[in-house]
């Protein structure tokens, strides 16, 4: 965060340029960058620049080599990436353009007279085709992928202020930003745009993307009905996590629905089990937020002790054991995260609001006791801190031999006040 004439680092992010050196062409010559990995930032760059023509003490503008001290072979932060070659990262035509880039695995780039490229060959990958007019404006884009059994061939064709890809309009521009076309009509008619806006810095890059476009996401009820294989089946799979952010697999995972839970017009015929013994956490869900979204869930339990023991009930023991498998295999999560998913879950130990919350007391009647069974909802920001502002723990309802609701649907439902993360899940300890 930046505070007058520095930076804020006290939140652990930084991600500070250093050590930048020059020659006497002015080209640069040392550089080190830190980056954001997991929940600290670490020096992700150390770059060193060898010129063409410095071997032989000959001063050269062209980049022939970089090397990274730092380097990680498997990262994912987006860091520079220092490929397994020998010699000369780089080499180039008479013209002085690029033809090859060996750290990003390009064996190949071709140009026109006018010194554009039409052809880029990246090895194992595939290849980039560029067609112009004759003023040297970009036509078309032709991307083939090699990396499927199937290649795969994508065609972008621009005209004018339009944008078209495979021959469906996919946007244009207008001064301000651009006006996306919804693809998901169908029609074949371009009868909806969602405006974008783009702001602007004063060197004319875009630093924020702002939208007239709403979206409301739904997810199919986690009812665990349906044949093997059926679409039912699978859309819950593909919906829904267990414990540790794997596919919920509905078919190995239900049983079926005791005879006093409902009845099988209202509560079908399977249910879903949720024990300390088996980790605790049943069915869960870990979604990327953005302030003001709103989140309606509900669930209805099931339970036949009247007097439960909660003796060894721990929820962020059994938070802590699943969360780091969770984020790993969530698609909603950034790579930059997802290399520190170890220190971010066992952190959480430490945060007395979010022990204190789940530990929330269970339900009771006279001297019994409800099980210490919860819909949680609990919110994260943007470096998977915990927030406390919006999270929430429900406790089942005393009632044993009877269907027991937990609702936070329509005004119940849940905001969230940061940009970041929810995970939602049942749980009985």
């Amino acid at each position: 965060m930046r505070i007058s004439s520095s930076f804020n680092k006290t939140a652990g992010i930084d991600f500070s340029v250093s050590a930048i050196t020059y020659d006497y062409n002015g080209n640069l010559k040392t550089m080190q960058q830190k980056g954001l990995k997991g929940t600290s930032s670490l020096l992700i760059d150390n770059l060193s620049y060898t010129y063409i023509g410095a071997s032989i003490g000959i001063t050269s503008n062209r980049l022939a080599k970089v090397v990274d001290a730092a380097a990680n072979p498997n990262s994912t932060l987006g860091d520079f990436v220092d490929g397994a070659n020998s010699g000369d990262d780089y080499a180039y035509d008479g013209n002085g353009n690029l033809t090859l880039d060996k750290n990003k695995g390009i064996t190949s780039i071709l140009y026109t007279h006018q010194n554009l490229p039409y052809e880029i060959k990246i090895a194992g990958k595939g290849k980039i085709n560029y067609i112009y007019d004759n003023l040297g404006r970009r036509w078309k884009k032709i991307v083939v992928d090699s990396t499927q059994s199937t290649v795969k061939t994508t065609t972008w064709l621009y005209m004018l202020n339009t944008v078209y890809k495979n021959d469906t309009l996919q946007f244009f521009t207008h001064e301000e930003g651009r006006a996306r076309y919804d693809t998901t009509e169908g029609t074949g008619e371009a009868k909806a745009f969602y405006f974008d806006y783009f702001l602007k810095d004063h060197l004319g890059n875009t630093r924020m993307v702002l939208t007239k476009e709403t979206n409301t996401q739904l997810y199919d009820q986690l009812n665990l009905e349906g044949n093997p294989g059926s679409p039912e089946v699978l859309r819950q799979n593909a919906q829904w996590e267990d414990k540790t952010g794997a596919s919920i697999n509905v078919t190995a995972t239900r049983v079926a629905r005791p005879g006093s839970f409902g009845n099988a017009g209202s509560n079908g015929s399977y249910v879903i089990l949720a024990r300390k013994s088996t980790g605790a956490i049943g069915a869960a869900k870990l979604l990327k937020v953005m302030a003001g979204d709103r989140l309606h869930t509900k669930v209805e339990s099931f339970y036949t002790v009247a007097n439960a023991n909660n003796s060894g009930a721990s929820g962020i023991n059994s938070l802590v054991a699943n969360l780091a498998s969770a984020i790993g295999a969530s698609s909603q999560v950034g790579a930059a995260l997802k290399d520190g998913t170890s220190s971010i879950a066992s952190g959480l130990s430490g945060v007395t609001a979010l022990v204190n919350l789940l530990n929330t007391a269970n339900n009771t009647s006279g001297g019994n006791n409800a099980p210490k069974a919860y819909l949680n909802v609990l919110f994260f920001d943007e470096q998977f801190k915990y927030d406390a502002s919006a999270s929430l723990v429900r406790p089942i309802p005393y009632g044993p031999n009877a269907p027991q609701p937990n609702n936070l649907i329509g005004s119940n439902a849940v905001e969230a006040k940061k940009n970041g993360y929810a995970y939602i899940y049942v749980s009985n300890e």
